[in-house]
């Protein structure tokens, strides 16, 4: 490391040695037991997470790192997301699409709420004592029969709506259980070859690399202040310093010769 950026302009060696040491204390270190204690395969082990249970109560010690029926697994080395990344971006995608669409439309029902939940708006009645818009609320007001007609189609428009978020939610939820278990039916299936690339490339290098690039955008930001400093103190030319003294010194002693001071 100290090597290789030696002749780096905006890295200091030494930190980005620090950087390395400091990822070795809090992550690579325990990779490197587990892998050369039992093998590259150790590194695509889960287990269930840590928990302690008082009677009918669980308290779980960490977090899991994927939860498939209700199951939590714990991914000591190779995380989720890295075997997601590499093996399952379209599955990704779907969730990802699906999860957008559950949140615009929510945000379409929020900004419904805003514009025609005060007093005296056309969904005033539909909302809970809470304030808020649910299907119940707005199915309740429609069953009164007491909508007229400019309240009766706000109220059709925002029970489609509502049960499209429904139905968004719904989708996002098995996007997200059909990748969950996708990747759990990949990890004991990983070769040693897949398993060296997810750990060395995807994880070990991608974690350093975002580490360093963390410092170059430390030490870049430091300097573009530094010229910011000495542009603002040094941005204009002696002559044109000069020049403005010299018409100052003029302005000055125009008032000192009304004033009666010539000379």
């Amino acid at each position: 490391m100290l090597a290789r950026f030696a002749a780096a302009p905006l890295v200091d060696k030494y930190e980005a040695y620090q950087r390395l040491m400091s990822y070795w204390a809090e992550t690579m270190q325990d990779d490197v037991f587990i892998i050369v204690g039992d093998g590259w395969a150790a590194a695509k082990e889960l287990r269930e997470a840590r928990k302690e249970v008082d009677g009918n109560k669980t308290k779980w010690l960490e977090e899991a790192d994927l939860t498939v029926n209700k199951t939590r697994l714990v991914a000591d080395v190779i995380p989720p997301a890295l075997v997601v990344a590499r093996f399952f971006p379209e599955l990704q995608a779907a969730l990802e699409a699906r999860e957008s669409r559950a949140e615009d439309l929510g945000r379409e029902i929020e900004e419904l709420v805003e514009e025609h939940g005060a007093e005296g708006g056309l969904l005033v009645d539909a909302l809970t004592e809470a304030g808020k818009l649910t299907a119940a609320s707005v199915k309740a007001r429609i069953k009164t029969g007491e909508a007229d007609a400019e309240e009766a189609p706000m109220l059709k428009r925002a029970a489609k709506l509502l049960a499209d978020e429904t139905a968004a939610k719904k989708a996002a939820k098995e996007a997200q259980a059909a990748l969950d278990e996708a990747v759990l039916r990949k990890y004991p299936a990983l070769t040693e070859d897949e398993i060296r690339t997810l750990v060395v490339e995807d994880k070990w290098l991608t974690d350093l690399a975002t580490a360093i690039g963390a410092e170059v955008e430390a030490r870049t930001e430091t300097l573009t202040a530094r010229v910011r400093v000495l542009t603002e103190r040094y941005g204009r030319t002696l002559p044109e310093l000069a020049a403005e003294v010299e018409a100052l010194g003029a302005k000055v002693a125009g008032h000192l010769a009304a004033m009666g001071f010539d000379g």
